[in-house]
């Protein structure tokens, strides 16, 4: 892991957006840490790291994750945004 995430928020907060790159990278240190998909996007909530995020966007990226996965947790995601 090339930065502790601390760093990483501050460099995504230095920034207008954030770039696919980071979201993939963030997952990667997630998913490194054996955490759920859906605790990786509550994450990016308290962070208020989607305010540089098109909501659609950032739904669109996962929904293309996880439709590799289980489409029930598709579902789950879109009801957390809808709440």
């Amino acid at each position: 892991m090339p930065m502790c995430r601390s760093s990483m928020l501050e460099s995504a907060q230095n920034t207008n957006g954030i770039s696919r790159d980071f979201i993939t990278l963030f997952i990667k240190v997630r998913r490194s840490k054996l955490v759920s998909k859906i605790y990786t996007i509550s994450i990016f909530i308290e962070h208020n790291l989607f305010i540089f995020v098109k909501m659609k966007t950032l739904l669109l990226y996962y929904r293309i994750i996880l439709t590799k996965r289980r489409k029930r947790n598709v579902k789950t995601i879109q009801k957390k945004f809808d709440s």
